[in-house]
């Protein structure tokens, strides 16, 4: 009697460890009697940088007994971060309730293309009743391999090492600068702090400031950290810059453009910092330039308007007329009611010498030639009669 209850119990022994036998090591995701696992990775499709979750589900059919232990493998071209604790819940699985862990680790891929999780070892302790009382027996389960597609979204195409966030909060803090004016050897500092959600501080941009030339920069070692919970995660960056004036003048600091990658929104998003003018003396060449760019166009137009009446005028076209005629005397009287119709000299008599002084050669020669008692036909000639025209124009426009 005795004898035969000891072969029952061996022969419920060897069937009981036979069962957790056959599953250790070797559970792929079915639905055990007593256990199972599950792992999933959210999302599947990801822009390069963007989180993406592995998620771990360990099931029993009773309550854990210690801790668990995930033997993550290498991920190729990846960031990899377990920083989140297991969340502890339940399910019902073909009608069977089972106690859960989930376990949650970040991904970031770093380079486009296919991104692997292979398969890695779970093990876990879980309660089981054996000849009637609870014991604590190790399991160990295999997960699947896992595959994710990693892109380059084509509006961030040409940048690199950009954020893949959907909540950035951006500060630009300014000091220093309280007095207006500056000198050559004065500083001025700034603080840009940048939050990133679902970022790691590790893969936090570099911040380049602008500095224009006659302003040296000089960059501290950027501040990071990173905060994470069971759904959020974020990375902050505080960057303190100084500038320091060099040569008199006046700049414009501050202007850069911030982009990143809003993986909800799926489009591109940029911030660009206000200006920061800086006067450290000089001429203020941007307002300047804006006087020029403004002031030429309107004197051009002015000149042009100027000759285009000019040229209209009745009078003038008259006398420019007689210029060009065969008789010498009436290119001469031509230049006289050009100089007498301006009112060259108010209600004096028009004389060609105080009038053109720095033609005072050529109007002896045409004087001499017209009015001499060796007078010269032809004198002035057309030509002589159009320069001498010409310099009455310059030197007394109207």
């Amino acid at each position: 009697m005795v004898h035969r209850l000891l072969v029952a119990l061996l022969l419920a022994y060897l069937a009981v460890a036979a069962s957790y036998a056959q599953d250790y090591g070797s559970d792929q995701g079915e639905v055990n009697e007593h256990h199972f696992i599950r792992v999933w990775l959210d999302p599947t499709k990801m822009a390069v940088g963007e989180r993406a979750t592995l998620n771990v589900m360990v099931g029993v059919d009773s309550f854990f007994t210690g801790s668990t232990e995930l033997a993550l493998p290498a991920i190729e071209r990846a960031l990899v971060l377990q920083s989140q604790p297991a969340v502890n819940g339940g399910e019902n699985l073909q009608g069977k309730n089972f106690t859960t862990q989930t376990h949650k680790i970040d991904i970031y891929p770093d380079h486009k293309g296919i991104l692997t999780v292979p398969s890695f070892r779970v093990t876990f302790k879980q309660s089981m009743e054996v000849y009637g009382q609870l014991t604590s027996q190790p399991v160990q389960l295999a997960t699947e391999q896992l595959l994710g597609l990693v892109s380059v979204p084509p509006a961030m195409a040409g940048e690199t090492g950009f954020m893949v966030s959907s909540d950035v909060k951006i500060t630009d803090d300014w000091s220093g600068d309280e007095k207006g004016e500056f000198k050559v050897g004065d500083v001025l500092t700034r603080v840009v702090t940048i939050v990133a959600a679902d970022m790691a501080s590790m893969n936090m941009p570099q911040f380049t400031p602008y500095a224009p030339s006659g302003v040296s920069v000089t960059l501290a070692e950027p501040r990071l950290s990173s905060t994470s919970g069971r759904e959020e995660a974020a990375a902050t960056m505080v960057q303190h810059i100084s500038y320091a004036v060099e040569s008199p003048g006046q700049y414009t600091l501050g202007t850069e453009v911030l982009s990143w990658w809003d993986p909800k929104a799926a489009s591109r998003r940029d911030h660009r910092f206000a200006d920061k003018p800086v006067d450290a003396g000089g001429l203020p060449w941007r307002l300047v330039a804006i006087v020029v760019s403004v002031s030429v166009p309107v004197l051009l137009l002015i000149l042009v308007m100027r000759r285009y009446l000019r040229r209209r005028d009745a009078v003038d076209v008259a006398i420019r007329q007689q210029l060009h005629r065969g008789d010498a005397s009436k290119r001469l009287a031509a230049l006289y009611a050009y100089a007498d119709y301006h009112k060259l000299q108010g209600e004096q008599p028009v004389r060609l010498r105080a009038l053109l002084p720095a033609s005072q050669a050529l109007v002896e020669k045409v004087m001499s030639a017209r009015y001499s008692s060796n007078g010269i036909d032809g004198e002035p000639s057309r030509g002589e009669s159009k320069s001498l025209y010409r310099q009455m124009r310059k030197d007394f426009p109207c």
